[in-house]
């Protein structure tokens, strides 16, 4: 039998478990195209222990059918389109910083690759 302990972390950092993503799990991907990202505050003064607030959404272009909608649209007041929001998550700094490091290894391995 294997041991569950990583030999190669020290004694006192535990052992490893073995994580399982559900079947299907990206059927029901959503397309976003607004991102937004916000530092988290610190617990103490004393240490940098705050992550990211992370939210996803999209934005559909207005429905502008006629040259009526696109002058009102264009001339009226202030123009907003609003975000739909298809999710808000927390990283701590340390989970951050592997997500960083796993989309620069895709989009490196991306942009390496012949078109």
């Amino acid at each position: 039998m294997t041991s569950p302990f990583d030999e190669t972390l020290p004694p006192d950092q535990g052992f490893l478990v073995r994580t399982v993503w559900e079947e299907g799990l990206l059927d029901d991907a959503q397309f976003v195209n607004q991102f937004a990202v916000t530092q988290a505050p610190s617990v103490s003064p004393e240490e940098d222990d705050g992550g990211f607030y992370l939210a996803f959404g999209h934005v559909g272009p207005p429905m502008l059918l006629t040259p009526e909608d696109t002058k009102a649209f264009f001339e009226g007041g202030p123009r907003e389109l609003k975000v739909k929001s298809y999710g808000a998550y927390y990283l701590s700094e340390s989970r951050a910083k592997q997500l960083v490091q796993v989309l620069a290894e895709q989009l490196g391995r991306k942009l390496d690759s012949p078109r």
